[in-house]
């Protein structure tokens, strides 16, 4: 009777998971905006605000104005002050008698960053050494009836970090380019000491939530998720649940069910629990072979179905508890084996429900130098949407960074964003004292269990290039033996015994880049050059001066790209909200001071000169008001372009090159997707949002039809190829277009070519390959550096993909054997678009710097500006000749003055005079003033493209 009264209470309850901690344990928050006032306060008290949890010292003076924007100009220098301080977190509670009737009460506390004392009523009750984690600390002794106050007392990071440094009995060397501390030492955020994209401000506060939990009987705490894919399509469920009780010998019932119309779906069991504290309890769920798949983006629907976990005390009165978590049903496999037809080659993907994936995603950093704001949901899901609405289908939370609050894992499960999580570790040697590694086990164990259900959750790494970094330090290069023991000892017998603790088939790589192992079990690091591509992944950054970015003979035949990239400067408007009009110039003090990786300013620039007419950087005296800010307008236009062009030509070689035996690249992850501050990186969007050019770029490369070309000037071919991502055989069309610089409205169409293709699935093949010197000729073109081609494609899927029922269903299994018949009929359903697929790309014949046609005035106007739906602007985009790469900006941004308002449907596109373009500018959010809205866009728009940069007044001494 108790087992159906049970399972009728998970059926038929529904409550917010709030409401079921308040029946649960009786629970306290003291974080969030409806909880009570802190106090922050400096060690002297010559500084007290009050504020509202999660906030950091940082947030909270600039919240009162004892602060500007620490963002601001030099404000990294400013309020240097502000990290060398000790800082108080206190607040004043009532312990009702909620609280004081119950057996046990522990104080829990998540994202305390990161050395903090912690004294309940003046008594010490505990210490936080990491901010990686949540931390409980029993206060039922220091607890009295009344008014309690509770101190967080946070040490300044650098000196604990220095500290513990100087104490270790020999050297751990960390990378200190800029870096203020050796970040080594502390679990905390590598990158709050200063990275090569970002500032070192090491900010103290607290990130997560804050609450008093009382408890007499015991609640479900966590709950976390593992599965199996059976031959016949059944899923078997593994639901590990940690109860946490008070006393020892406690009986209750146990249920996990899902809830979404899956009856019979669900399991029961009786729970003893052999002590206080916690306990793990794993209950099975047979899911049947109907259940419909998880896929990752646009290889299908991102099916999630809500698991439910029920705990009855035994006990006469006693409460039921439940937390309750999101399933997604789907196999992942990293396959690493040798490649037919290669020699030492050694394949790196990963495979889906049975299909194999290219991975097209990016790297993602801390968003904001005070991570409280950076952790909202709302900050989390935009960075989310962001790598969603271009195409993207996996993000690496690299390890020098944070583990992202679970709003980032949420939306990625609904976007079908796979996740490649790092431990928080990266770019040094690490230490192996016994404190140092408990610390690190509790943390990852912790993590592990927070993020195990997430369907999007793919593979965990141990770290970000601490493998590499052997060899960029003396020590580690004199005595590698002793630093190899420190990794194996953290790396392997710690992180990944935590993570196998949690989850016994979890898929783990030690360190990015590697070369994989030679065992598994027992676990063998093979110690391979992790530079190579012939195995595992690849981190590419190799660029030197007389290298040409744009050049595809530059990029590696690697397996997988983790990471590569080149620096861009931010968009205008973002750094102007952060400088002053004195700054703007590319050789002034504050872009300098913005710049964190040495000698990559010139190496821009020599990239630069290679490809554009590169302005001076300083308008010449007498030079009509505005000069400047136009001038270095251009050199950030300039920047952008560059940077994106570098990726587009890197990317659609990696996706073409993926049906090469000797390539075999499954996966391009770029560096980065995000920025923490406006200067110069290689993120593609900026701090705040505002799409780069960059991102525009990525868009259009990662789409699941990809279209691409290159030319030989020697011999005056052009090859242009076709990539699929779609998996359905593809029947399509290429147009191959000549367009000469100077071709005006009058001339019409240009000169083209239309090839009629047949494509496998996932499959990539050349489509067009011939010269066009007689193209060129007929045009009147004496020379193809006046001229680039525009290539376009458009297909549909196969008959059989659209056809679905059984037949398509048997082609698909046909096509790939290891699909289940549901995750077939999935593909099937997935592979048959609404609209066709379609891709263009540019390929220039020459270097534009060199081209004598190239229209100095192509008038580029935006017109009839309307309101097409509440969150969508749209307006025409004519020319009076060629304009090349025109790149829209909009100044507008949230009421927060900080986020990016929206962002275009297309930018960085070629406008030809006979083609009047429609482009939307779709808002973050509707527009609250409506029509009005239309006219704000407008004001807010500016425009620039290559003939920019031919008219700037000579005097301004272009170089």
């Amino acid at each position: 009777m108790l087992r159906l009264a049970v399972a009728a209470l998970v059926s038929g309850f529904m409550v917010t998971t709030a409401a079921a901690q308040a029946i649960s344990m009786r629970m306290h928050s003291l974080a969030g905006p409806t909880s009570a006032v802190w106090t922050v306060s400096n060690q002297n008290g010559s500084i007290s605000v009050p504020t509202v949890l999660p906030n950091y010292a940082l947030g909270a003076l600039q919240d009162h104005g004892v602060i500007d924007n620490p963002l601001y100009r030099y404000g990294e220098q400013d309020y240097k002050w502000v990290r060398e301080e000790t800082w108080r977190f206190t607040n004043t509670f009532i312990a009702g008698v909620e609280l004081q009737n119950q057996t046990q009460v522990d104080l829990v506390a998540e994202g305390v960053d990161t050395v903090a004392d912690i004294f309940v009523n003046g008594h010490w009750a505990g210490q936080t050494e990491n901010s990686h984690r949540e931390h409980r600390v029993p206060v039922t002794a220091f607890l009295v009836a009344g008014n309690n106050t509770l101190t967080f007392r946070i040490s300044p990071a650098v000196e604990a970090a220095q500290l513990r440094s100087a104490a270790y009995p020999y050297p751990v060397p960390s990378l200190q380019e800029v870096q203020v501390a050796p970040f080594n030492f502390l679990r905390k955020p590598a990158s709050d000491f200063g990275w090569d994209w970002g500032p070192a401000f090491a900010p103290a506060g607290i990130y997560g939530p804050v609450k008093l939990q009382a408890y007499s009987s015991a609640f479900v705490e966590a709950v976390s998720t593992r599965q199996m894919h059976l031959p016949n399509g059944s899923v078997l469920v593994s639901v590990d649940t940690a109860l946490r009780g008070a006393l020892a010998g406690e009986t209750g019932t146990l249920v996990a069910s899902f809830l979404n119309d899956t009856s019979g779906w669900n399991a029961t069991a009786s729970v003893t629990l052999p002590a206080a504290g916690q306990k793990v309890v794993t209950l099975e769920i047979m899911v049947p072979p109907e259940a419909k798949r998880w896929w990752p983006a646009e290889y299908g629907a991102q099916s999630l179905y809500d698991l439910r976990v029920v705990y009855l005390p035994s006990a006469q009165g006693g409460r039921f508890t439940y937390s309750q978590v999101r399933v997604g049903f789907r196999s992942v496999r990293l396959v690493q084996e040798p490649i037919p037809g290669a020699v030492n080659q050694t394949s790196f993907y990963f495979e889906v429900n049975g299909l194999p994936i290219f991975a097209k995603g990016s790297n993602a950093i801390p968003m904001d130098v005070v991570p409280s704001r950076g952790r909202s949901p709302v900050a989390l899901r935009r960075l989310v949407r962001d790598a969603s609405d271009s195409h993207q289908n996996m993000l690496r939370v690299w390890g020098g960074g944070e583990y992202y609050a679970d709003a980032f894992y949420d939306a990625a499960d609904e976007a079908g964003i796979l996740i490649w999580q790092e431990a928080m570790f990266a770019c040094a040697m690490y230490p192996r004292s016994a404190e140092f590694l408990a610390e690190v086990r509790k943390e990852v164990a912790w993590q592990a269990r927070r993020l195990g259900s997430h369907a999007s959750l793919a593979l965990w790494g141990g770290n970000n290039e601490v493998e590499t970094a052997f060899g960029w330090f003396a020590p580690s290069r004199d005595n590698p033996k002793l630093y190899a023991g420190d990794y194996i000892a953290l790396f392997v017998d710690t992180v990944r015994e935590a993570l196998l603790s949690v989850d016994p088939d979890v898929i783990f790589v030690d360190s990015s880049p590697s070369k994989g192992v030679l065992s598994q079990a027992p676990f063998v690091k093979s110690w391979e050059d992790s530079w190579q591509p012939n195995k595992g992944d690849v981190h590419f950054y190799d660029m030197t001066p007389e290298r040409d970015a744009w050049d595809p003979q530059l990029y590696p035949s690697a397996k997988f790209v983790s990471e590569f990239g080149f620096q861009s400067f931010a968009s205008f408007p973002v750094f102007a909200n952060q400088s002053a009009p004195a700054d703007w110039s590319r050789n002034s003090t504050l872009v300098g001071f913005r710049q964190r990786k040495l000698g990559n300013t010139d190496l821009m620039l020599t990239q630069l000169a290679k490809h554009f007419q590169v302005p001076a950087a300083n308008a010449s005296a007498g030079a009509p008001p505005g000069a400047q800010e136009r001038l270095f307008k251009i050199w950030t236009y300039q920047t952008q372009l560059w940077q994106a062009r570098a990726y587009e030509t890197a990317m659609s070689l990696w996706r073409r090159i993926k049906v090469d035996a000797g390539a075999s690249t499954m996966g391009i992850l770029y560096w980065q997707l995000n920025d923490i501050w406006a200067g110069f990186s290689w993120s593609s969007v900026d701090y705040g949002g505002h799409w780069k050019l960059l991102h525009y770029a990525v868009r259009k490369t990662f789409k699941p039809l990809l279209v691409s070309g290159t030319f030989n000037a020697t011999t005056g071919v052009l090859v242009a190829y076709v990539t699929s991502d779609v998996a359905a055989p593809l029947t399509g069309h290429m147009l191959v277009e000549l367009v000469p610089w100077a071709a005006g409205s009058g001339d019409g169409p240009p000169i083209s070519n239309v090839t009629a293709f047949k494509l496998p699935a996932l499959g990539s093949a050349p489509v067009f390959n011939a010269s066009i010197l007689p193209w060129l000729a007929a045009a009147g073109v004496s020379d193809p550096k006046e001229a680039f081609v525009r290539l376009s494609a458009t297909a549909v899927a196969s008959p059989w993909a659209r056809g679905g029922g059984a037949a398509a269903i048997g082609a698909a299994q046909r096509a790939f054997p290891r699909l289940s018949a549901q995750a077939a009929a999935d593909l099937v359903v997935a592979a048959n678009p609404q609209e066709g697929l379609y891709s263009t790309y540019t390929v220039l014949l020459g270097e534009p710097r060199e081209a004598t046609t190239l229209p100095a005035a192509p008038n580029v106007t935006l017109s009839a500006f309307w309101l097409a739906a509440p969150d969508t602007v749209c307006f025409t985009v004519r020319s009076s000749a060629v304009a090349g790469f025109v790149a829209l900006e909009s100044s507008m941004v949230a009421a927060d003055g900080v986020t990016a308002a929206g962002y275009f449907s297309t930018n960085l596109f070629m406008q030809l005079p006979w083609e009047p373009r429609l482009v939307n500018f779709t808002a973050r959010e509707p527009f609250a003033d409506g029509a009005v809205a239309a006219g704000r866009v407008a004001a807010s728009l500016s425009v620039l493209s290559l003939g920019d940069m031919l008219t700037v007044d000579p005097a301004d001494d272009l170089q």
